[in-house]
């Protein structure tokens, strides 16, 4: 019987095994989070209702 070796990661900013870059991006509080505008709610509502389901 052979058995799988599992890896855990828990650093996703250095465990990187590319030659890419990970910059986090900082998410102050002047972030927008509402969806005020009808092209917000549109945008939001194909991307969630048809194309993530």
């Amino acid at each position: 019987m052979s058995y799988m070796r599992v890896y855990y990661y828990e650093n996703e900013l250095e465990d990187e095994f590319s030659s890419a870059s990970i910059k986090a991006k900082k998410i102050d509080a002047d972030y927008d989070y509402s969806m005020d505008s009808a092209g917000r709610r549109f945008l939001h509502f194909f991307w969630y209702k048809i194309i993530a389901r």
